[in-house]
């Protein structure tokens, strides 16, 4: 998906960013929301004033209303964000879906993570929102069997590792550099790795 106005996704397109969005929740009135990020500079940059820079464009955004920096430093920003809820979020709130927002590559593509019993109901409120929104762009629908469900840890890293250019030939980062952004251990980033790609070739190799 992609939503033009949301912060993370012009930030990423911006300035070449990956993103993972840890948590979010309610403010007190419920019209704005805080969310939990962590944003990934591609190159390994570690100057006050990029981060500086990043989180003064974050903070002009007319839907933030608060930018709290937790950390910024090693080519990471750890954040909180206070943002007024984008119709996006409304629209899946009144329908009762459970969602989250994941991840944010460079090109601004956000990923959400729905759960409904039916994909026509959430295909469904998805054809509502892109009539109702031209500045949201509905990328792809994926449904996962559960034994083919890539763990929340899994999805992340994974999503990191194909932001970051591990997959590209020749690879842009080895993983030892990616546990060092990621914080994980070498060992067990591979080992998560391994597990992800062997449930997405799966469930790959089942359907064709």
């Amino acid at each position: 998906m992609r939503i033009e106005h949301c912060w993370v996704s012009r930030a990423c397109r911006k300035y070449s960013l990956t993103a993972e969005i840890l948590k979010s929740y309610n403010d007190e009135d419920r019209i704005y929301m805080w969310e939990e990020a962590k944003l990934y500079l591609m190159k390994n940059i570690d100057e006050k004033k990029v981060y500086e820079e990043i989180v003064n464009y974050i903070k002009e955004n007319k839907h933030v209303d608060d930018v709290r920096t937790i950390q910024a430093e090693n080519g990471l920003i750890h954040l909180l964000v206070k943002v007024r809820k984008c119709p996006v979020y409304l629209m899946l709130e009144r329908n009762v879906l459970n969602f989250s927002k994941e991840t944010a590559t460079s090109n601004g593509d956000i990923s959400l993570r729905i759960k409904a019993k039916k994909r026509s109901h959430i295909q469904k409120v998805v054809d509502k929102l892109a009539r109702k929104n031209e500045n949201i762009e509905i990328l792809s629908i994926v449904k996962v069997k559960r034994d083919e469900e890539l763990t929340i840890l899994q999805d992340r890293v994974i999503r990191m590792a194909w932001s970051l250019g591990y997959y590209d030939i020749p690879k842009k980062i080895t993983i030892k550099e990616m546990s060092d952004i990621l914080g994980i251990a070498p060992a067990t980033l591979h080992e998560i790795l391994k597990r992800a790609e062997r449930k997405i070739i799966t469930k790959y190799v089942r359907n064709n």
